[in-house]
């Protein structure tokens, strides 16, 4: 049924219990064994089960589930014609059954932060949290059954800055999962870029009323509450032409920057996601965790997972680090 790899090729996927023969196609996707394997030879990609393949192996690391594309196939009906169909269908069908029970987790971008000092911290009111040092949140939001996760707290958080650089004095914003802030004052250096920011927890504050609503970690240095090293990785399509036609030369059309990675410092929760495990990181999308090596001083791996639109990469500005890209 499947080629090297597990390839998605010419009526690659074929339901047993009728006659069905269809494919996946996509804009800029490689199906040619033969080119497939040039790319594997010249280790421009980590194998038959990289994540950029159109392979069974490839888009499963990637973070399609065989429930995606068991629903996509019974979809399609019986069929003794080949039916053509988008990738972003498939995916648009995997975030419908990921959506409803990937944990969420916070995360800010390890190189491109600002502290926020909350200065009624320790206040024992209403509107604060009286000196508590963690909180005990749901891992969706929409389902208790799920469970929960320990969320640190601290006086001192960081902030996305590109969150710091739109917030305004005397603001009121929502630290997602926490509650609301109000900015007292922003600092900033000679550029007016922020340097640190103030502010007073109201806890009381409604949270529909504010405009910007930011993900933070709590600067804490204990170890198992300080924030883990995360690393996620988006792709890119292999060649630079949506299709390539006969005649055409794979060499004349090969995209060199395929893989970007972003650092990240996320809750300490994220120790706890297992390899193959799909979770969202909140304001940023969904990932499939690849490696996880929190426990040995390193990091979480996080493959970013396609949903569906035209550009599913996070709705915060990343920092790429050229230097991993490939």
């Amino acid at each position: 049924m499947y080629g090297a790899g597990g390839l998605l090729h010419r009526h690659a996927v074929v339901l047993v219990v009728g006659l069905l023969a269809h494919s996946i196609y996509g804009r800029y996707t490689v199906l040619s064994k033969r080119k497939l394997k040039w790319f594997v030879e010249e280790k421009r990609v980590d194998g038959w089960n990289d994540p950029r393949f159109p392979t069974v192996q490839g888009v499963i690391r990637r973070g399609l589930t065989v429930q995606a594309l068991r629903q996509f196939i019974l979809s399609m009906g019986a069929s003794v014609k080949e039916n053509m169909t988008s990738w972003d269908k498939v995916w648009a069908m995997n975030k419908g059954i990921i959506d409803p029970i990937a944990h969420r987790y916070l995360a800010v971008d390890a190189t491109e932060k600002c502290p926020l000092i909350l200065t009624n911290f320790n206040e024992d009111t209403p509107d604060s949290v009286g000196g508590k040092t963690s909180k005990q949140n749901q891992l969706h939001p929409k389902d208790k059954s799920i469970g929960y996760k320990t969320t640190p707290l601290h006086e001192n958080v960081w902030l996305e800055m590109n969150d710091a650089k739109i917030i305004k004095d005397g603001e009121e914003i929502t630290l997602m999962r926490l509650g609301n802030c109000v900015i007292d004052r922003i600092e900033r250096d000679a550029d007016g870029t922020p340097t640190k920011v103030t502010g007073k927890l109201h806890l009381t504050g409604g949270f529909k009323g504010t405009k910007n609503k930011l993900t933070w970690v709590a600067a804490r240095t204990e170890e198992d509450m300080k924030c883990v090293d995360v690393v996620t990785v988006e792709f890119d399509q292999l060649i630079t032409k949506p299709k390539l036609d006969d005649g055409d030369e794979l060499m004349d059309y090969l995209n060199d920057n395929t893989r970007a990675e972003s650092r990240l410092i996320g809750e300490p929760g994220l120790r706890n996601v297992s390899v193959g495990q799909i979770i969202q990181l909140e304001r940023r999308g969904f990932y499939r965790c690849d490696e996880n090596n929190c426990n040995n001083g390193g990091a979480v791996v996080l493959f970013n997972i396609p949903t569906g639109r035209a550009k599913s990469m996070s709705s915060v500005g990343n920092k790429i680090d050229s230097t991993k890209k490939r």
